[in-house]
């Protein structure tokens, strides 16, 4: 039995690197499936932060397998510019979840960080061919995109992000998958500014004056066990999340160097166009 698997949005964004959705298997790969999902996530709020977001989040999900328009197993949801069975060229997205001032203890006083939705080109390529892997692919992505964070009344421009992604899928058996993937990101100062700089204005007696540097932000190591059977999926999960080479240690808002993401959930595909 074939398993495709999506890589969706690890819990919709932040847990992007890992809630990935699967479909009913078949000898064909087909155009189109639609389902829906549920999936609940703790996530730390961002790199370098004691606290974490608890989520119980449904949502849609969608396979389309277009020649240029494409969400699946391959690398999300994304526009193909130029594609082989080896490699692509392709239209990427990325982003994290918000983070209130009243939930963040190190930030109380501060503006609150807003959804960051990110886009840029990137380059997916396959270390086997795609046709021939049996039970087991490795693929790397390699996306430079332009972060903006918005709260749905305004945007602003954050800087660009750099995140390669080594991932990796492996059948167990006819039922289980396992799902690996091991991630680096790098940021300009603009991003990293609006992590962790805190301005003149915003500081105490625990938050000094802090200016950030462009540099490396967070190593990301994800591991995950997914179950198929028809159209019914389950999946569990985590990321260990080491910030410990972030270029921002020293900032009073960087209050710790490791934490973890987890996730667990289920998706249900109910409609399929071969």
């Amino acid at each position: 039995m074939h398993i495709k698997l999506v890589l969706f949005i690890f819990a919709l964004f932040c847990a992007q690197s890992f809630a990935q959705t699967t479909s009913s298997s078949s000898k064909r790969e087909s155009l189109f499936e639609a389902g829906a999902g549920a999936v609940y996530a703790s996530v730390p709020h961002y790199p370098g932060s004691d606290q974490s977001n608890a989520l119980l989040v449904p949502f849609p999900t969608v396979i389309y397998r277009g020649d240029k328009y494409r969400v699946d197993e391959d690398g999300g949801a994304r526009a193909r510019f130029f594609y082989t069975d080896m490699m692509e060229l392709n239209l990427s997205i990325g982003g994290s979840l918000p983070v209130s001032t009243k939930d963040s203890k190190i930030r109380q006083g501060m503006p609150k960080l807003d959804t960051i939705v990110e886009l840029g080109p990137g380059l997916i390529f396959h270390f086997f061919n795609k046709r021939n892997a049996k039970g087991f692919k490795l693929s790397l992505n390699i996306p430079v995109r332009q972060a903006i964070s918005s709260d749905l009344k305004y945007t602003k421009a954050r800087g660009q992000v750099f995140n390669p992604l080594l991932y990796g899928f492996y059948d167990l058996n006819r039922h289980f998958t396992l799902v690996g993937g091991l991630s680096s990101m790098w940021a300009s100062k603009e991003y990293t500014s609006y992590l962790y700089d805190v301005q003149d204005r915003f500081v105490t007696a625990n938050r000094a004056s802090y200016q950030s540097s462009a540099g490396q932000v967070v190593t990301n190591y994800s591991l995950a066990v997914v179950y198929s059977n028809k159209n019914l999926s389950l999946f569990t999960g985590s990321i260990f999340h080491d910030a410990s080479r972030s270029s921002n240690k020293d900032s009073p808002l960087f209050v710790k160097s490791t934490n973890w993401s987890h996730a667990i959930g289920m998706t249900y595909f109910f409609y399929e166009i071969l």
